[in-house]
């Protein structure tokens, strides 16, 4: 995976780039159904830390892998810093869906220090860390105003990003982030 920085600070591996942001809909491999796509071009331009790539946002969820450095989590402790509270969804009922994919924890520790958001919850003590067990992928369904939003086509039920209902875990206190990192 590409270690690409913008000054001194690390660009998310899921982070699209301005190279990035043209869209089509296309099959897509990790959501197994019709997509939003993004061309792929890391490094091009200058990176939209707000703006996850479509493409390895699912890749990142639906491989287990870090949305940091973008390495397999496998055995690793998995770690979410999403700000997302138990909500209704729809079929799904009660769920806590997140859009951002897990870290390491040391990723997690990494993007505690240089993301100014992040920073900001946590003087404000309103940041959430989770150590997650136990998770399921839910694909996000577009409607056709997104698609045609998007990629100037009306398809709606294409997906767009994978979330995860995470179903366990444990809550973090940052001291113990900062300390496992």
């Amino acid at each position: 995976m590409p270690d690409l920085r913008y000054g001194a600070i690390r660009v998310p591996w899921t982070t699209s780039w301005t190279g990035e942001l043209q869209f089509e809909i296309r099959d897509c491999p990790y959501a197994k159904a019709r997509a939003l796509w993004q061309p792929s071009a890391q490094g091009v331009g200058k990176p939209e830390f707000s703006k996850p790539h479509a493409v390895r946002q699912r890749q990142a969820m639906m491989e287990c892998r870090c949305d940091i450095c973008g390495k397999r989590l496998s055995a690793s402790t998995k770690v979410s810093l999403s700000q997302e509270s138990p909500r209704h969804i729809g079929r799904i009922g009660w769920a806590l869906l997140a859009t951002e994919p897990l870290m390491h924890t040391a990723c997690a520790a990494e993007a505690l220090d240089a993301c100014p958001v992040l920073r900001r919850q946590l003087r404000d003590g309103t940041l959430k860390g989770r150590q997650v067990f136990r998770y399921r992928t839910v694909a996000q369904l577009l409607t056709a105003d997104a698609t045609e939003e998007f990629a100037h086509l009306r398809e709606p039920g294409t997906v767009g990003h994978i979330k995860l209902q995470i179903l366990d875990f444990e809550p973090m206190c940052v001291n113990w982030l900062e300390r496992a990192a």
